[in-house]
């Protein structure tokens, strides 16, 4: 375990060692305040909770303090524990299909990210990114775990196809074409959705992305889907912004998914593009197949 009066943990390394005490001692008071036996894994980013054992993240939590005045923390830590420990009524909606489908969509995690308390119904999208199954509920998100899908004997591709499709039915995101240095990208938002980044996975709906090599796009939070379309060079000076600019956003939050970049194609096919950040220097190593496509690309338009 951490010392939580000393220095942050990696993944909560945006706090100074003072603000992260004071959102050790914010998060305790408020589940103490509660009745609330629990166990803070300060390392993991996760407190255990109550009787029942149950595993909260904190990553998120703590991204949402760290952007707000101090004096709001133990208002939104209520809320944010007020909304994870609310009772649901998942099991009854893992016996009704029916019920189940209305309020199912898809939601990308980054791999290392599920809690391995966690079984949910989810399907690789790249090496370290995973779509989960998730019922949109009133309150809060929760994962379907694989014991409903196996209750409801539906076919995994109808499962996706549905959750996608209600995705989908929110409505097209708004569109902004964003200048970063010498490098444009294209950013598709929305705060008002938990599943904005999802749209990641039909990105062919977006005219901005269309080209016949795909583009190069990155889901750093839940918000956001950042995207550049590969049609000239001009992909290589967006490439070097988009390496600054979403490990930010990743760390930054709140909802974070994964800092990496991607060469999207539709359908979709995702591959990831790996990238190797040293203290002084950023390695950008692309498979063979992505670089035969930037040899042949035309100069960049004027």
């Amino acid at each position: 375990m951490t010392d939580t009066a000393g220095s942050p943990p990696p993944w909560a390394g945006f706090f100074s060692p003072q603000a992260w005490a004071h959102f050790v001692v914010t998060v305790t008071q408020d589940l103490t305040t509660r009745g609330l036996a629990h166990d803070l894994h300060a390392d993991e980013g996760f407190v255990v909770v109550g009787p029942e054992k149950l595993q909260l993240g904190l990553m998120n939590l703590a991204q949402m303090c760290h952007a707000a005045a101090i004096d709001r923390w133990p208002g939104i830590v209520n809320h944010h524990f007020g909304v994870g420990l609310e009772p649901d009524d998942t099991t009854e909606i893992g016996k009704d299909f029916q019920r189940a489908r209305e309020l199912m969509k898809i939601r990308l995690w980054g791999r290392n990210d599920i809690p391995p308390t966690l079984t949910p119904c989810a399907w690789d999208i790249a090496d370290d990114l995973v779509a989960v199954l998730t019922y949109d509920m009133p309150r809060t998100l929760v994962s379907a775990s694989s014991d409903d899908v196996s209750t409801w004997g539906v076919a995994r591709e109808e499962l996706y196809r549905i959750a996608l499709g209600n995705v989908r039915a929110e409505g097209a995101l708004e569109v902004s074409r964003i200048e970063i240095g010498s490098a444009h990208v294209f950013v598709l938002e929305g705060d008002r959705t938990f599943f904005a980044a999802s749209h990641l996975l039909f990105l062919e709906d977006y005219a901005e992305a269309r080209s016949p090599h795909g583009a190069v796009v990155a889901v750093p939070r839940r918000h956001v889907v950042v995207f550049h379309p590969i049609v000239d060079l001009s992909v290589v000076h967006a490439i070097n912004s988009m390496l600054h600019v979403v490990p930010h956003m990743w760390d930054e939050g709140p909802g974070s998914i994964t800092p990496s970049l991607y060469w999207w194609q539709p359908g979709p096919r995702l591959v990831r593009l790996p990238v190797e950040y040293g203290e002084e220097s950023t390695a950008f190593m692309p498979p063979p197949e992505f670089v035969d496509v930037l040899n042949r690309l035309p100069p960049e338009r004027r």
